[in-house]
């Protein structure tokens, strides 16, 4: 009796949705601007549906103060949003990594983490993780998590702490996208 009001829910909801995206992959065949794309959300129940339009990435800028930081922030690249990425293309060490942004980029960085493990901390007394600069990224997340990294991905969505070379201002950047 419960699985027979269950299905028709999940069937008429799974409709919906489905022409909801049908009408939006109409409008990618047909080049229209996104302007023209909506966000909708459905509530069979009441019957409610809405449509809204999307709003734009927001884009991080320079912060003359910063509270948390104390001090002033630059955003690299400026106007960057959550879209943006700074590639690095491996396979190299975190040592090299590192090198890379520092060339490339001219930032130092001073802490690099992959989702809540964190593969180097600059700041640790003594040099504790200069070990870990030998090491490639995805070997580094392996030992620590204990778990290897699938053979299909090719790639690590890597966050960095970072400060300019040479003004010493700490930097807001995107996620580096550190390609095997």
């Amino acid at each position: 009796m419960i699985s027979g009001k269950i299905i028709p829910a999940i069937a008429t909801t799974t409709a919906m949705i489905t022409g909801a995206v049908l009408v939006e992959l109409y409008k990618i065949a047909q080049n229209e601007g996104l302007e023209c794309h909506r966000n909708a959300f459905a509530n069979l129940a009441l019957p409610l549906w809405l449509f809204s339009e999307p709003m734009p990435p927001i884009k991080n800028t320079d912060k003359e103060y910063d509270p948390i930081a104390m001090g002033p922030v630059k955003a690299y690249p400026p106007n960057f949003t959550t879209w943006d990425k700074l590639e690095i293309a491996g396979p190299c060490t975190l040592g090299e990594l590192i090198e890379k942004l520092k060339t490339d980029h001219k930032l130092d960085a001073t802490i690099i983490s992959s989702g809540k493990i964190c593969l180097y901390n600059g700041y640790l007394p003594g040099g504790k993780h200069n070990d870990r600069k030998l090491k490639t990224p995805q070997d580094l997340y392996a030992e620590i998590t204990g778990e290897t990294i699938p053979a299909f991905k090719r790639y690590m969505a890597l966050e960095a702490s970072c400060e300019h070379t040479e003004e010493g201002i700490d930097m807001n950047i995107p996620v580096v996208k550190y390609t095997f």
